[in-house]
């Protein structure tokens, strides 16, 4: 029969012991915590993101002009080169 030990701590202790560490025990740590937390971190960003937009929508009229304006100096920037 397997006993189980519960012991809870607060964030004050957890950095305590977090700088305890020695520095590549920390960057072990960070790059352990960076994997776990990519999807929530990137998933707030994207979230982010797509709440300006939606403050300020782009029709697809504004964007073709866009590229058109961004291709144009494009070709002539390729053109005065070329000469």
């Amino acid at each position: 029969m397997a006993n189980t030990v519960r012991i809870e701590i607060n964030i004050k202790q957890i950095e305590s012991a977090i700088k305890k560490l020695s520095v590549s025990e920390k960057l072990k740590l960070i790059r352990k915590l960076e994997r776990e937390t990519r999807r929530a971190r990137w998933n707030e960003l994207i979230s982010k993101i797509r709440q300006r937009f939606a403050k300020n929508p782009i029709s697809d009229a504004e964007i073709r002009k866009i590229c058109e304006q961004v291709r144009q100096k494009r070709y002539e920037r390729n053109n005065k080169s070329s000469s």
